[in-house]
């Protein structure tokens, strides 16, 4: 068993990361040591051993690819058509057809759209005898690329150049595979996903869940075809939890009554409220409401081509069904958190939520977003997502991150997958991972699910233990890179929207001070007592809510601010700091705090968290008020983005303008950054007091560094003196002399006679810096500071920047397309979306240089071959 990094792999994370998608909980998990590969046999008997049926090896009397025998010599297109011939005429996916095309090819990767041939292994009785089979309808996809040198992804990447014309083609591949098999994860709820990839003459398998890929090794199918038609068999035979779909989630058809009932729901209402602030008239508001923007949401998830589901969420000792259909946000990784955000319909109380699937990190030390909003709701903190229920799905969790596991630990032996959860519907040998994780928990019933949920730390260590007993987190030698992942989902009451929503920059001050309240609260809260720790524009969303006046008279509604997003956030006297895997800082760089970015082993702070709320009110008023910023994406870009070595923050214009400015300035022409509202006041206040924070805290670091330490902490051991004296010994030694004798040179020596001696500044903070430094150490002048200016009555109506009317070209019919989650400006995946109108462009994003010249060239081809117009005058 070997273990290699895909090709092209690197690139594709050093560009994303470079991007404005900043965000160690979501960023692709494909990196060095991602891909394990397994045996042929091994693989079989860990993934491939359905539980009703004793797969029994059968003699392949025939040789069924003898006409592929040239497939080196071939393209793509022929390959796919021989190879689904050969499939289908030998019966070799008994009950299953091998359909060419059975899914829609992605719109990225442009270059490569028009040459990717693709298939699916489909149930015959989804097959109907007229027409196309439905692309949700596949189990295993298969993918056929030409025989190319040097151009397998899945092969080791440490001596290959990804330059090269053999490395683009690597890089293309794994992210046409990439998307087919995230699309796929979102689309059918899958656990995880088998895949055949077909390389001119060349096959593997690959597994993939959300911790990495799992990969057969190179077989030549037409010398070797029996290794082949043993997979295509077994995997006909597999039942659909251990092909990796979710029995929690249940397809909802046509012919369902639940496709009827979310018609219905989805039809408009003309009891439903306007969401835009207002007065009520009278009578208007009464009882239960829904907002318009809500049953929007709700209709257009409902896409014609894309499948409806019925998905179970635990509820205490219970379990409750709600109705989704397309997701309104998620991830575009398929390694990672795989953050998918619905409208629900709740089957029980006929009412609109928000469901959020995710695979949270199961061994980071963060708790499960359900339990702290329960914590934040029982306690009463304001402006927080109200809780209805929550719980890990099942035991679904990702195995990938166990077989690397296994690879570099000392103890030869495999982990032993065979306990009680073993009667899953894939049982598999002692080494089997994910027939036994994923699929063990896909094959349950609702109550098994239940029943296991319950015990499933439990029944996961049992699993982790390998043949002789030794615990494989004793076992390893290495730290694993693949993080494992756990299922899990939870529901909330409210459904909000974007934060660029705003209609103006006092609503946008007023909806920052709302979750500026839900902050102070959480954390001075004697029940709670918790910081954020992860304070961004995506993690506070406008929520329109229905006031009543005391007397009663009159309903008005009123845009409030939502804090969402608490799984990052911890006691505020924690001295845990998050770390990513690798070894940065889990949150949302773009908004934190000059300290952290710098510090990454500091707990955070109050004062980190008030800055981080600072930086959200920039960047959005940069972004969408007006200003005398002539290029807002550019001072954006240079103000969150720029930075002199990679990830490394403390160069860019936020670390200059809190640590030596004071001040928000422009960048051409230079001067102070005016927007003419009390927003000047406002943000001018709070950097002066966050400059003078850091003129302290860097004083008096300072001053303890220059502070002797004790005897005992600063000479050391014995032999470590030894070492050090031996060192300084070897550096004397071989100390090359100095060229020129400067003790003798008289313009050196006439210069240190004439030369002034050095005078340190005072830094020693005055009494004002001290003042201005205490009012970011907690929230109340924050807080007071944002009230006061509300009160002012010189805020304008008008002072946003007027949308421009987006029209994208139409979507070609045969592309899936997603929304995009990657709002202002971090990659971390978010719930809300606006509805059908959309604010302005996403926040900007720093695209490699290769990316925007094949994307320019791409635009051209279509024009080029587009019919020639004649121009209206």
């Amino acid at each position: 068993m070997t273990f290699t990094a895909p090709i092209g792999v690197s690139e594709t994370l050093r560009r994303t990361l470079r991007a404005s998608t900043i965000s160690p909980i979501t960023p692709p998990l494909v990196m060095a040591n991602s891909v394990v590969q397994l045996g042929n046999d091994e693989f079989s008997r860990a993934f491939l051993r359905p539980s009703h049926i004793n797969v029994r090896e059968k003699r392949v009397s025939l040789a069924p690819f003898s006409l592929l025998k040239h497939a080196r010599n071939m393209d793509e297109t022929e390959i796919s058509q021989l190879f689904i011939s050969a499939v289908n005429r030998h019966h070799l996916i008994p009950g299953s057809v091998l359909v060419q095309n059975a899914h829609k090819l992605s719109c990225s990767a442009a270059e490569g759209a028009q040459r990717g041939i693709s298939a699916s292994i489909i149930r015959s009785l989804h097959v109907p005898r007229r027409g196309q089979a439905h692309w949700a309808d596949q189990r295993v996809p298969v993918y056929f690329f030409p025989r190319v040198p040097d151009a397998d992804p899945f092969a080791g990447a440490e001596k290959k150049n990804d330059n090269t014309e053999a490395g683009r083609e690597r890089k293309w591949r794994l992210e046409q595979m990439s998307e087919a098999a995230e699309r796929l994860f979102s689309a059918q709820h899958r656990v995880f996903l088998f895949m055949i990839v077909i390389f001119g003459r060349k096959f593997r398998l690959i597994r993939w869940d959300r911790a990495g890929m799992i990969a057969t090794p190179p077989t030549d199918y037409y010398e070797q075809p029996g290794i082949l038609c043993d997979y295509l068999r077994r995997l006909s035979l597999l039942d659909d939890a251990s092909l990796g779909f979710d029995p929690t989630a249940t397809r909802v058809l046509s012919r369902d009554p639940d496709f009827l009932r979310m018609d219905v729901a989805a039809t408009l209402n003309n009891q439903d409220l306007d969401h835009f602030e207002c007065h009520a008239e009278e009578g208007e508001v009464g009882g239960p409401h829904v907002f318009r923007y809500v049953r929007s949401m709700f209709r257009d998830s409902l896409s014609s081509d894309w499948p409806r589901y019925r998905l179970q969420v635990l509820d205490g000792d219970s379990m409750r069904d709600y109705l989704v259909g397309k997701p309104v946000v998620h991830g575009s990784n398929v390694f990672g958190r795989g953050m998918r955000g619905y409208v629900a319909f709740d089957c029980r109380t006929g009412c609109f939520v928000w469901l959020k699937d995710v695979w949270r990190p199961s061994e980071m030390v963060a708790e499960r977003e359900g339990d702290v909003l329960r914590e934040l709701n029982e306690a009463g903190i304001e402006n927080v997502p109200t809780l209805v229920c929550h719980g890990d799905v099942g035991d679904q969790a990702t195995v990938t991150d166990l077989w690397w596991s296994r690879g570099h630990a000392t103890s030869p032996t495999s982990p032993d997958y065979s306990s009680s959860s073993s009667s899953s519907s894939s049982s598999t040998s002692s080494s089997s991972s994910s027939s036994s994780s994923s699929s063990s928990s896909s094959s349950s019933s609702p109550s098994r699910s239940l029943a296991s949920s319950t015990g499933r730390k439990r029944k996961r260590t049992s699993r982790l233990r390998s043949d002789d007993g030794v615990s494989r987190f004793k076992s390893r030698q290495a730290p694993c890179p693949l993080r494992c992942h756990t299922h899990y989902r939870v529901v909330v009451k409210e459904i909000a929207l974007p934060l660029k929503n705003f209609q103006c920059g006092k609503q946008l001050t007023s909806i920052v001070l709302d979750c500026l309240r839900a902050h102070h609260q959480a954390a001075t809260n004697p029940a709670t007592m918790r910081l954020h720790r992860d304070i961004s524009g995506e993690n506070i969303l406008i929520y329109p809510r229905v006031r009543q006046k005391k007397d009663g008279s009159s309903h008005s509604i009123v845009w409030t601010g939502l804090l969402i997003d608490w799984e990052l956030s911890k006691h505020r006297d924690s001295e845990d700091v998050p770390k990513s895997l690798a070894g940065g800082r889990l949150g949302t760089h773009e908004f934190m705090s000059v300290n952290l970015l710098g510090n990454l082993r500091d707990p955070v702070k109050i004062s980190d968290e008030l800055e981080s709320f600072f930086h959200v009110l920039v960047y959005y008023s940069v972004r969408y008020l007006r200003s005398n910023c002539n290029s807002p994406k550019s001072w954006l870009d240079n103000y969150f983005y720029f930075c002199g070595f990679p990830h490394d923050y403390n160069g860019s214009l936020k670390s200059i303008a809190i640590n030596h400015h004071g001040y928000l300035s422009t960048l051409v022409p230079g001067g102070p950054l005016i927007f003419d509202s009390p927003i000047d006041q406002l943000l001018g206040t709070l950097i002066k007091s966050f400059r003078a924070h850091y003129k302290i805290m860097y004083y008096k670091a300072r001053n303890r560094s220059l502070t002797p330490s004790s005897s005992s902490s600063s000479a050391g051991t014995e032999s470590q003196k030894a070492a050090r004296a031996t060192l300084r010994a070897a550096i004397a030694a071989h100390a090359m002399a100095p060229m020129i004798g400067l003790d003798d040179n008289p313009v050196f020596a006439e210069y240190m006679a004439n030369r002034s001696p050095d005078i340190t500044p005072d830094n020693t903070p005055t009494e004002e810096e001290q003042l201005l430094a205490s009012r970011v150490v907690d929230h109340s002048f924050a807080l007071d500071l944002f009230a006061k200016l509300l009160g002012r009555n010189d805020w304008t109506e008008g002072d946003r920047i007027p949308q421009r009317p987006a029209s994208p070209p139409p979507a070609p019919e045969h592309i899936v397309e997603f929304e995009s989650e990657e709002p202002a400006p971090s990659a971390k995946r978010r719930r809300k979306i606006s509805p059908k109108e959309k604010a302005v462009p996403a926040p900007p994003t720093r695209v490699d240089t290769a990316v925007r010249r094949t994307r320019s060239q791409t635009r051209a081809a279509a024009v080029q071959k587009a019919p020639a117009r004649r121009r209206r005058r």
